[in-house]
């Protein structure tokens, strides 16, 4: 994800859900890739399960709403 890879990213997040579907980071991260590459739907949709999965996150929070803009 630093170094704008965002397809690289993605994928590698996508591998982390299969092991463990219920991993806050991945979906965050996740977001983020599709953030990237200008998929903003799919964004919000990983924020969203971030989201429900880690409640108390201002960080999930602020990138959700980021998504929700674009």
């Amino acid at each position: 994800m630093h170094l704008g890879q965002w397809e690289l990213a993605l994928k590698d997040c996508e591998s982390c859900l299969q092991i463990s579907p219920t991993f806050v980071k991945a979906h965050f991260r996740r977001g983020k890739s599709f953030l990237g590459l200008g998929h903003y739907i799919a964004a919000v949709e990983s924020f969203l399960t971030a989201s429900e999965l880690k409640k108390d996150s201002k960080e999930i929070k602020d990138a959700l709403q980021l998504a929700m803009l674009k």
